[in-house]
Parts: C-alpha cells; sequence; structure tokens
C-alpha cells in the first residue's frame, strides 16, 4: 500500500476537491504537523523502487 507522504504528489485541484467535501484545510493539517519528526524508513519498505517486488493472486478472482 502506498500514500502521498511528500508535496507535489498529487494534484493540487484534488487535494481542494477532498478537502472541500470533508471541510477540512490540508495546509493547516501540514502546518501543526510540521513538528512531528518523519522516521527511517523501514528495511525493505521500499523495495518496489529497486524492483524486488512480489505481486501476489488475488483468490477471489476468477482466472480468465
Amino acid at each position: 500500500m502506498m500514500g502521498f507522504t511528500g508535496d507535489n504528489q498529487i494534484r493540487a485541484e484534488l487535494v481542494a476537491s477532498r478537502d472541500s467535501r470533508f471541510g477540512v484545510n490540508s495546509e493547516e493539517k501540514k502546518a501543526d504537523r510540521a513538528d512531528i519528526s518523519a522516521p527511517a524508513p523501514l528495511s525493505g519498505a521500499d523495495a518496489w523502487q529497486t524492483g524486488k517486488v512480489v505481486q501476489l493472486a488475488d483468490p477471489s478472482v476468477a482466472a480468465h
């Protein structure tokens, strides 16, 4: 699973639309969290960047 964790990873208009729908202000939340330091990534957590990816078959999907 991946999430947006840095600036400019998602289009600004999508963030604005979401903020409007949920009644939040992402810039205020970002400022409120500015003093929280990000932990170092766990070993292997970013293996997808090096091409070491394992894809599991979805057992709920019928074969073609």
